[in-house]
């Protein structure tokens, strides 16, 4: 089975988002703890974000940092997720892809997120059901054999 990814274009409003997340993590860059920044951005127009949380055994993504505060904070879908990694105080912050775990959160908390990701050399931004295509949703643990 072919998969085509369906691109959307990148809104001001996206590109501030970017920008939040960015600035964000080269202020709070600390090395082998916050290496990564995200924001999120609700239906209603409000930006949350989050730093990445690292100890020597567990490891928080921003992502979910984010998440949490806008549901703590408000009672809107999220609409849109980025994320930017710093790996040195000299490099210029990179956006990544949510991880598998975060993806499926994401998608579990609002139907219609996108995440903005790298698309070769150009940022876009997909549907996160399309980064997800088979979630793990209740009505297929029957189908699964463990």
């Amino acid at each position: 089975m072919e998969f085509i990814m369906n691109w959307l274009p990148l809104s001001a409003s996206d590109h501030e988002l970017i920008a939040v997340a960015s600035a964000l993590i080269d202020s709070r860059f600390t090395p082998k703890r916050h290496l990564v920044a995200a924001a999120v951005r609700t239906s209603a127009g409000h930006v949350f974000t989050g730093i990445h949380l690292k100890s020597t055994v567990i490891d928080i993504c921003a992502e979910c940092v984010a998440l949490g505060t806008a549901l703590t904070v408000a009672d809107e879908a999220i609409e849109t997720v980025v994320a930017l990694i710093k790996t040195n105080e000299y490099q210029r912050p990179t956006l990544i892809s949510p991880c598998g775990t975060c993806r499926e959160l994401i998608l579990f908390y609002s139907r219609i997120a996108c995440a903005i990701v790298q698309n070769g050399e150009v940022p876009a931004k997909c549907r996160i059901e399309e980064l997800l295509p088979l979630p793990f949703t209740l009505s297929t643990v029957g189908a699964r054999a463990c």
